[in-house]
Formats: C-alpha cells, structure tokens, sequence
C-alpha cells in the first residue's frame, strides 16, 4: 500500500494524506490531516499513522454507510447458513434494516436511536421481529467494531424484554392413550404421529429417517438429517445447529 504525502499549504501547516485502503463498495479511503508545526512534525505524524495502519491499529474513518456494509456483509456470511435462515437474514437486511438505515453512516447508529427503532419494531411486528432483527443487526455492528470503524458496538447498550415462555399443555394419561389408539389406527400418518409423539422430533426431522438410523441394540434414533424442500424437490439436509445432531432413545 502506498506511503502518505505532505503538501504545505502555508506557514507552519501542512496538510497529511495517508490511503488506508477501499471500503466495501470500493471506494478508496484516506486519512486527511492537518498538522500546524514544522515538516518533521508532519513527517513524524506520517510515520506514526502508516506504522499504526500497517499493524491493523489505526481507527477507520467513519465514512462508511450503512445500506453498502450491510449488503456485503449478507453476501459473505449467506453461504454459511441454512437455507432458511438465508431467506430470513436476507429479509431482515433488505426489508427492515436497508430501508431505515440504508443511507446512514454506521457511526450515526447510536444506542438510543436503534433503542427508538427496535421499539417502534416491536410495537408494528412484534416482540419475536424485533428480537431476530437485533440478532442480526448487531452480528453487523459487531463486523463494523472489528473493522474499526466503529470503536464499540452500540447494540450492546439496548436490550429488549425476553419474550414470555409459552403455556404448554400437557395430555393427561388418559388422553395420551386415546391418542395413540387414534394414531395408531390411521394406516398411513400413524406411524409419523407415533413417531413425533413418543419422541419430540420435529416433524422435517421425522420424515428424515431411515432405517440405519435407528440401533435395534440400545433402541435409540440417530438424528441426522433434516428433509426440506428446495427449488420444488425435498432434499436432505445437515441439521440446522450441531446441537440438532443427537441420539433419542425409544420407549421400551
């Protein structure tokens, strides 16, 4: 990368440029400077900056807007997820966050206007909305602090309220054996139910079994795969999480 120059601009001053690079959309970035003193104060100062940019050290400008960053952010980290989840974080971005934060510089997203924005979120779509998009915003944010563009992530001073836990309702006995005896007489979906019933698989989860996933010695079910349909065909899928991974052991 190139080194920085000095153009006096009149007695006692000179103005510094030091190129720190493009940003995401290309766009070459420099540190101006003014520096009131002699020559060598200006040459030490040049010396000092290339040396902080060069061990990764030297704070970004803030000129960095918002809607870009984030587009590109989404285009290097939406190959890591799930199908589904990409359909979600790319609604997020484009849908919710590009549409108020867009033309913003990163810098402006202060604590207390993304407080008044994750309020007003909640207040139009709901508490689950305004969670998920805070998730997602702040893995952006976090992006920008380790660029060093922004010195701290400011979602790390806004919090929402947890969403209340919902109310089970448990069967009683007589009513899980009354629905066993139901699924049990359907020919065809009975064994799924049974399936989903006796061992809290999710239902993409079930319909992904194969017979070597389940160990006739120890009566477990090995959890594998997901089955979910992309384009128009159900395809098999890894499972969204390594959590997801697990063995359920059967009832005897």
């Amino acid at each position: 990368m190139a080194s920085g120059n000095i153009l006096k601009r009149g007695q006692q001053k000179y103005l510094v440029r030091i190129p720190l690079g493009t940003d995401s959309t290309g766009k070459r970035r420099t540190l101006t400077k003014t520096i009131h003193g002699t020559k060598a104060d200006a040459e030490k100062f040049v010396r000092e900056k290339l040396r902080e940019r060069d061990m990764g050290t030297l704070p970004v400008q803030a000129t960095e807007k918002f809607g870009p960053y984030a587009t590109q952010w989404l285009t290097l980290h939406r190959p890591h997820l799930v199908r589904q989840t990409q359909k979600h974080y790319t609604y997020i971005v484009d849908k919710l966050l590009i549409p108020s934060w867009g033309s913003d510089r990163l810098t402006a997203l202060t604590p207390s206007r993304l407080e008044q924005f994750l309020f007003d979120l909640r207040e139009q779509r709901g508490l689950r909305t305004a969670q998920y998009t805070r998730m997602v915003l702040r893995q952006i944010l976090q992006r920008a602090v380790r660029d060093r563009i922004l010195d701290q992530n400011p979602l790390d001073e806004v919090h929402l309220p947890r969403e209340k836990a919902p109310q089970f309702y448990v069967l009683t006995p007589p009513e899980r054996e009354r629905f066993l005896a139901v699924a049990k007489s359907w020919p065809h979906y009975g064994p799924f139910l049974v399936t989903l019933f006796v061992t809290g698989l999710r239902p993409s989860e079930a319909v992904a079994l194969r017979w070597t996933d389940w160990d006739a010695t120890t009566n477990t079910l090995h959890v594998r795969w997901t089955l979910e349909k992309v384009r128009g065909e159900w395809t098999f899928k890894d499972p969204k999480t390594a959590s997801s991974r697990r063995v359920v052991a059967l009832p005897q």
